[in-house]
């Protein structure tokens, strides 16, 4: 009995640019429609710099301009350390305990509403570590 095959293609494309023009992905037999995602959907300016899949397979995107949370159709900003508004996302990692965040000047939590500057202290798990330094 031959088994037939099946090819799944899932793209997905972020770009500050939201007037830019629809791109196509030609695929036999047809043709697949991206997304193009800017400003109007909340995605913020500046280039994406990370992405990391959390619970529930929600995608969070860092960029030079903060992190966002994609909820399948709008882009929500996360909260962020005071004195960094918008920072600069520099590594990204999700866990259980939260989203893990590396911008230019610290290293930070987010669990739930609650943003907890770290920085160098010991008990930054080795995993998270591990993840920033790939």
């Amino acid at each position: 009995m031959a088994v037939g095959s099946a090819l799944v293609l899932s793209v997905a494309v972020i770009a500050a640019d939201a007037n830019a023009a629809s791109p196509w992905v030609a695929t036999p037999p047809g043709h697949v429609l991206l997304d193009v995602f800017g400003p109007a959907s909340g995605m913020p300016g500046g280039r994406v710099t990370n992405l990391a899949l959390g619970p529930g397979n929600q995608l969070h995107v860092g960029t030079e301009a903060g992190l966002v949370r994609f909820d399948g159709d709008r882009f929500h900003p996360l909260p962020s350390p005071p004195t960094e508004p918008l920072p600069f996302v520099m590594a990204l990692h999700v866990d259980a305990r939260g989203v893990w965040v590396q911008s230019r000047r610290t290293l930070y939590r987010i669990a739930g509403d609650r943003v907890d500057v770290l920085e160098d202290r010991p008990d930054v798990s080795a995993e998270v570590h591990a993840a920033f330094a790939a």
